[in-house]
């Protein structure tokens, strides 16, 4: 009788395991997740674009941990970009190696290795939209010494996505530039992140080969001069524009080089120079075809649109976001539908998603 009593116990209980699996948390993935989560002993949020690489650490109850790097008290840490399509995995596994390395917790300095089979890493990753690309960089972090199933592996879209609910969108504007969010049903809505070659619209690299073009067709004595071509040739060390055509044919310039002028692209935007102004002006209209596109289509009554990456970052861009906003393919659809604008500029967006997946956000 006790045996039938605890077999009945069981399948109660599993019935309940699976009814909350696949209600409250929506599926038992989210379920396993968040299981994971709450059992680590730390979380390691790691925001990795085309240019640089940012890894902040959380508790199982979202708040920010502390560590050493080097003997330093940090909350923090950078490393180079991390993008698998520009740099390979071994310049991946180096950038991942610069942000473990000489980390310690703790007042006794407890070193990161002997913690790393019970930590959890939640990372979002540029170019990692392939599904072999996240295999081969959790592969290679096993060979780090992390747990395999303790790696919660994702593009940079991805990592948002995977955490967000109907209605919610995001807007990636980095060396990279990608748009999507989530229907009603839960099925991904996308426009763009198709990589430099074949998209990017908007994005830093987008930005930097347009100044490239103006200052080159400027130096065949087409258009009108410029502040952007003295930046041009200082940014890549020439002494004549045209000393970057093949180096750029070849790909010794990298597309994260090229992205590396937006900054001073924007500055010269600000300084009122013609050209700068139409390539920022001319930026902002590619994402705003972009957000009108998934705006539209997602039929969510309550939209919440996320602003992500280094385009959005700073009290100088928040200009640009306004000009997005008000791009004219977007500026209808965003009076119409009067979504929620939220900036992730000053947050690490794998700490947003390790949130989301712990129910705290």
């Amino acid at each position: 009788m006790k045996k039938i009593i605890v077999i009945m116990g069981i399948v109660m209980g599993t019935c309940g395991f699976f009814q909350y699996g696949y209600g409250q948390e929506g599926n038992l993935v989210s379920f396993f997740r968040k299981e994971k989560l709450e059992r680590a002993s730390c979380i390691c949020c790691i925001d990795g674009g085309g240019t640089k690489t940012e890894m902040k650490i959380i508790d199982k109850n979202g708040i920010p941990l502390s560590f050493y790097k080097d003997g330093i008290q940090m909350d923090a840490v950078c490393s180079e970009g991390s993008n698998i399509n520009t740099i390979g995995l071994d310049g991946v596994k180096a950038a991942f190696e610069k942000l473990f390395d000489g980390i310690q917790f703790g007042d006794k300095m407890i070193s990161v290795d002997s913690l790393k089979h019970n930590m959890v890493i939640v990372a979002g990753l540029a170019g990692l939209g392939a599904p072999e690309k996240v295999k081969q960089v959790k592969s290679m972090l096993v060979g780090l010494g992390f747990a395999k199933e303790n790696l919660l592996i994702y593009s940079d879209a991805g990592l948002l996505l995977e955490s967000f609910e109907p209605g919610e969108i995001l807007l990636i504007g980095g060396t990279g530039s990608n748009c999507m969010g989530k229907n009603s049903d839960g099925k991904t809505v996308k426009c763009g992140g198709l990589g430099w070659m074949l998209g990017d619209e908007g994005s830093g690299y987008s930005m930097g080969l347009q100044a490239i073009k103006q200052v080159l067709e400027i130096d065949q004595g087409w258009g009108e001069p410029t502040t952007l071509t003295q930046i041009v040739k200082d940014h890549f060390q020439v002494e004549h524009v045209k000393e970057i055509i093949l180096p750029l044919q070849h790909g010794t310039i990298t597309p994260t080089q090229v992205a590396a002028l937006t900054p001073q692209i924007f500055q010269e935007a600000k300084e009122e120079d013609i050209c700068a102004m139409q390539i920022v002006y001319d930026a902002a209209q590619e994402f705003g075809t972009m957000l009108d596109k998934v705006v539209r289509k997602i039929d969510c009554e309550q939209q919440t649109i996320y602003f992500v990456g280094g385009l959005f970052k700073g009290e100088e861009q928040e200009w640009f976001v306004r000009t997005v906003l008000q791009a004219k393919p977007f500026f209808e659809t965003f009076e119409q539908k009067e979504p929620t604008i939220k900036l992730l500029s000053d947050r690490n967006p794998a700490v947003v998603a390790a949130l989301k997946f712990l129910s705290l956000a």
